[in-house]
């Protein structure tokens, strides 16, 4: 097992995916990856996440997601998305 915690906040995509990448090269097929990290949702209390969001732009050109976009990035990096609730993201990897 895996896990990053609020490690990919701060990257990019392109970054963030490489991260991924190099952690799906390290994992063998059982490997299960834990993320924790903010998901931005349409909630009142996603307010906060959403300022976090406008500060990792300015500050590291990183960025909070969306569960969409966790796993839009996930599936980039060789990782399927599982679970994606209450900042804790889980993933297996992807069938080659």
């Amino acid at each position: 097992m895996y896990l990053l915690a609020k490690v990919l906040h701060d990257w990019d995509d392109d970054d963030a995916v490489k991260i991924l990448q190099r952690v799906r090269d390290a994992a063998s097929a059982d490997t299960r990856l834990l993320i924790l990290d903010s998901v931005i949702t349409s909630e009142e209390s996603s307010r906060r996440t959403k300022l976090l969001d406008l500060v990792l732009l300015a500050l590291v050109n990183g960025r909070e997601r969306t569960s969409d976009q966790w796993s839009q990035l996930l599936d980039r990096g060789g990782w399927f998305a599982t679970s994606i609730e209450n900042g804790l993201i889980q993933a297996q990897p992807a069938s080659p």
